[in-house]
């Protein structure tokens, strides 16, 4: 696990998977709750569930190799 200050978007070698940055921040929308990607490489969680209710979770299938929000 890493830590950084800012958030990334865009394409990176790796998976990037990360919280503690509200997905209504990241995507713009001030309602979103859901998990939130860039359509690259970076999938942000933190679903802002003190005001949604909802915990967001990100289910991976090794057979496709693809995310998905449970």
């Amino acid at each position: 696990m890493v830590g950084k200050t800012t958030a990334s978007r865009g394409n990176f070698y790796k998976d990037v998977i990360a919280g503690h940055i509200s997905t209504a921040k990241i995507s713009g929308d001030r309602t979103y709750d859901g998990i939130w990607s860039d359509g690259c490489s970076h999938y942000y969680l933190d679903g802002t569930t003190w005001r949604s209710g909802k915990i967001p979770v990100l289910e991976y299938d090794a057979e496709t190799g693809r995310y998905r929000e449970r």
